[in-house]
């Protein structure tokens, strides 16, 4: 195995155990890991945030973004904002008490969070930052690519 299929295979490893800790977290709020995820982009997004948009950002499929939307929605957590321009677009927002319920979630893992980063110092915070915010335009890109290819390897042999 070469040097950088082990230090891929160990960073994937770690990534993997940050990711089990947010699903434990979410199933611990009673929510599904993506849910979690799409919580955050509401919560994030005072001025709303499109179903499409919560598609592309979190990777998942419009079913699932779908049926997080509608559980919300039910209990009176989410409300829509029609576009004025295009009355197909809805920006969906927290309502008050959705605010409440996203608070009782995200407040406390931000202050996990945050102790977490914490406990590096300010130089070694910056550089995982950084670091991470590079291996993902990295990973992004070559996915891009890979996809790309794939996508050009099926249309040849439907000719």
């Amino acid at each position: 195995m070469r040097k950088s299929q082990k230090q891929t295979k160990q960073y994937l490893h770690i990534f993997d155990q940050q990711m089990s800790l947010y699903e434990h977290y979410a199933r611990k709020n009673s929510l599904k890991s993506k849910a979690l995820f799409i919580l955050l982009w509401l919560y994030y997004s005072p001025q709303g945030i499109t179903q499409k948009q919560i598609v592309a950002k979190t990777y998942s499929t419009k079913q699932v973004v779908s049926a997080a939307l509608k559980n919300w929605k039910r209990q009176g957590y989410i409300c829509f904002l029609i576009n004025q321009k295009d009355r197909r677009e809805k920006k969906i927002m927290l309502s008050q008490q959705g605010k409440k319920y996203a608070e009782t979630i995200i407040q406390p893992l931000e202050k996990i969070e945050e102790e977490a980063l914490n406990t590096l110092s300010a130089k070694e915070q910056k550089g995982i930052i950084q670091l991470t915010e590079r291996y993902y335009q990295a990973l992004s890109a070559q996915m891009q690519i890979y996809f790309s290819e794939k996508e050009e390897e099926a249309t040849k042999e439907t000719l």
